[in-house]
């Protein structure tokens, strides 16, 4: 019986917006915005709502530490979700959190994996090594699980959304501030496909590569 009632509500969801609702997103240079994170969150937590949150799941995450670099350089995930932190370098890495409402400071050994965390709160946490201080890596951990990552062409399209109003907000670790605190009300379904535009020039991202030949501070 719940598996019918499942696969009714599924069905619901999708009949209830049977188009893809796309979305563009573009530089300030009018170049096509790859790689963008755009997340929507609902204004009012209807039942709908809430029933397409119950339907997603999201698997634990890896952040790894390969080369002497965060991989992947950023990271989505939504709150309550276990992200483990993998060294697949031979050698030690310290990791630490800044900027962030969830603090943490961990060594990793040569092959070893720290224990899994969660956030149980919506933040944006940046990352770096006390021994390599090139390495820099991003997290973000979100309340909504309505986001997606733009293509190569700035696009995005999230399906079988309920119908409502939502606020559109983007996320980029070289975005600057006034594009992360932009936000955009939309109505879903869309009738056309909704273009943005970024108001400053992306930062640019940085190598994680060191100057020098450093690897590691003996009895670290």
């Amino acid at each position: 019986m719940a598996k019918i009632f499942t696969l009714l509500l599924i069905f619901f969801l999708i009949s209830s917006n049977a188009f893809a609702n796309k979305i563009t997103i573009n530089l300030s240079s009018g170049l096509p915005a790859a790689g963008i994170v755009v997340y929507l969150t609902a204004k009012q937590n209807t039942a709908e709502i809430k029933a397409a949150k119950k339907l997603f799941h999201q698997s634990p995450t890896t952040i790894s530490q390969h080369q002497k670099k965060f991989a992947p350089y950023f990271t989505v995930v939504t709150t309550n979700t276990d992200v483990t932190f993998d060294n697949l370098d031979d050698i030690t890495h310290h990791i630490y959190s800044v900027n962030a409402d969830s603090q943490f400071d961990f060594k990793l050994r040569k092959g070893s994996t720290e224990k899994s965390l969660s956030f149980n709160k919506q933040q944006s946490i940046s990352m770096g090594c006390n021994i390599h201080d090139w390495m820099a890596g991003h997290l973000l951990v979100l309340d909504t699980p309505f986001y997606g990552i733009t293509d190569e062409k700035g696009r995005l399209k999230f399906t079988a959304l309920p119908k409502g109003n939502y606020i559109l907000s983007l996320y980029h670790p070289q975005l600057k501030q006034t594009d992360l605190e932009d936000k955009h009300e939309i109505q879903l379904p869309l009738n056309q496909t909704y273009k943005l535009t970024l108001q400053r020039q992306m930062a640019e991202t940085p190598p994680q590569q060191s100057l020098d030949d450093f690897d590691f501070v003996e009895n670290y």
